[in-house]
């Protein structure tokens, strides 16, 4: 079928692409119409908006107090073989961001997640054990922390790790404790000195 105008009609079995990135194109056997659906950006830490000419779903800002971790897959030729996930090193927090398994070959996927400042641990896994390229499709990875990529790879065995972030927050200082202060000595009345006895004169003997 031809989509031509938004009406399909017989002919040699082209698409219904509008053109624009931020759509989902398909023909309608039912209606016999193209169905340009627009991309709806509504994952985890997107903000709604779709950006042409890219594609790209536009991200919602982290709080000042955290930094935005994203990860982007590209799968290869055997996408449910590929997990991963991402671990809080310095926290009880463990596993805040994880992928897989895919179903797509060859298909781009993106994750995202806002964190507090610290260390964190990508590891990716090919339960085959040839990585995600070069063998068997051309897949890869990258990991940003804060906008900057920090690790990105693809060429491994069953399983590789990359560490990225700044040190973990050390515990506050407690202030100092302040020593005891010792009371004054009180002060008491002091008794008068005890006077000594007088003994009373002795008469001397009469002859």
């Amino acid at each position: 079928e031809v989509c031509d105008a938004g009406k399909c009609m017989r002919g040699p079995a082209v698409t219904c692409d509008d053109g624009l990135a931020c759509t989902t194109d398909t023909c309608n056997e039912d209606t016999d119409t193209c169905d340009n659906l627009q991309k709806t950006c509504d994952e985890p830490g997107q903000s709604g908006l779709c950006i042409e000419p890219t594609g790209v779903c536009e991200l919602s800002p982290c709080p000042d107090s955290q930094t935005r971790i994203e990860v982007d897959i590209l799968t290869d030729n055997y996408p449910a073989e590929t997990t991963w996930t991402v671990t809080d090193k310095c926290g009880s927090a463990g596993v805040i961001l994880s992928g897989g398994q895919y179903s797509a070959s060859s298909t781009p996927h993106s994750k995202n997640v806002c964190a507090d400042e610290g260390q964190y641990d990508f590891t990716i896994n090919d339960s085959y054990g040839d990585g995600i390229c070069c063998g068997y499709g051309s897949g890869g990875y990258s990991v940003k922390y804060g906008g900057s990529e920090v690790a990105e790879g693809g060429s491994f065995g069953s399983t590789e790790t990359k560490s990225f972030g700044s040190s973990c927050p050390s515990d506050p200082t407690p202030p100092p404790t302040t020593p005891p202060v010792t009371p004054p000595p009180t002060t008491g009345s002091t008794p008068p000195p005890t006077a000594p006895p007088t003994n009373p004169p002795t008469a001397p003997p009469t002859n």
